[in-house]
């Protein structure tokens, strides 16, 4: 559902003229999501820096959420390529051998796992969804470049002062195996070659620090 999510919020929100604007002044944004957190980035000239951290606050907690039913077509087939792809397959492998209870990505059937497929997906479980998560206290912003600190931290104050603040929601835990040696193979027409290295490291998402 993240996925989704991501979608509809960063190609609906109130602002989205505001992603012209951004452009129109030598800008760029994008959103990306992954199995810790989904993230709204972007860059722009020092002149026009308020513009884009004031674009980036709406797109995260002011979306409509809109065109569900056409977005859901252009995830299920990203979804489907990932999953196709050498990089998609390396990265998943790589989850099942670390992790005693889940993967990097998603293994779920992508369009009709109930609960989990993208297919069934209601607008009331996405708004659900988007209310539970995208709140000041589930967010975190770093800003980097020639910036008035008190007057970014004003803006954002303003901007996020009327929005309800509720609790983190729980998460559930990766837990890294112990003696993870092993060997996955998987059969696919793959053309590219994709390498993933991975090394666990202590994190506070880690039961201890053994690992």
């Amino acid at each position: 559902m993240m996925h989704l999510l991501e979608h509809l919020i960063f190609g609906s929100s109130e602002s989205r003229s505001g992603k012209k604007d951004i452009m129109s002044k030598g800008g760029w944004q994008n959103a990306s999501v992954n199995h810790v957190n989904t993230k709204f980035y972007g860059e722009i000239s020092e002149k026009y820096s308020m513009n884009l951290i004031s674009d980036l606050i709406n797109t995260a907690f002011h979306s409509k959420l809109e065109n569900l039913e056409r977005d859901k077509k252009i995830v299920i087939e990203e979804e489907k390529k990932s999953r196709d792809s050498s990089s998609g397959i390396s990265i998943r492998n790589l989850g099942k051998i670390l992790y005693k209870n889940g993967s990097l990505l998603s293994t779920y059937d992508i369009e009709k796992s109930p609960g989990h497929g993208i297919n069934p997906i209601t607008q009331e479980e996405i708004e659900k969804k988007y209310k539970k998560i995208f709140h000041p206290n589930n967010a975190s912003i770093s800003i980097v470049g020639p910036v008035e600190k008190e007057k970014v931290i004003e803006k954002i104050n303003e901007m996020t002062s009327n929005l309800e603040k509720k609790k983190k929601p729980k998460r559930n835990r990766l837990i890294p195996k112990k003696n993870s040696e092993k060997l996955i193979e998987t059969e696919k027409d793959i053309k590219t070659c994709y390498v993933y290295l991975g090394a666990l490291v202590p994190g506070y998402d880690y039961e201890s620090e053994e690992y």
